[in-house]
């Protein structure tokens, strides 16, 4: 199963591995792609390590089918609708 490009920030408790408390996804709109939340998920992630340091957190930013990064992986086969999408996003969070 291919999977979409994405970035991932974690709380300074928590671990790639482990399960976090919650989960920020942050997802483009139509004509963007995941880098254009870059500095807003580092400015968060930062403001949130800063408030709740104890807590384990992830946020993940992503490209979504033919945008950004994704456009160069194998795997997402047509068609390119609502459905694929939130499968997508869903097997990102998995």
């Amino acid at each position: 199963m291919a999977v979409i490009a994405y970035d991932e920030f974690t709380s300074s408790s928590s671990s790639l591995s482990s399960v976090s408390t919650f989960t920020i996804i942050l997802i483009h709109g139509l004509l963007g792609c995941g880098n254009d939340f870059a500095d807003f998920a580092h400015s968060l992630a930062s403001n949130l390590s800063a408030s709740h340091a104890s807590a384990d957190w992830r946020m993940v930013t992503m490209d979504l089918r033919n945008h950004g990064r994704s456009t160069d992986i194998e795997g997402l086969l047509p068609p390119h609708d609502v459905e694929n999408t939130a499968r997508d996003i869903a097997n990102c969070c998995d």
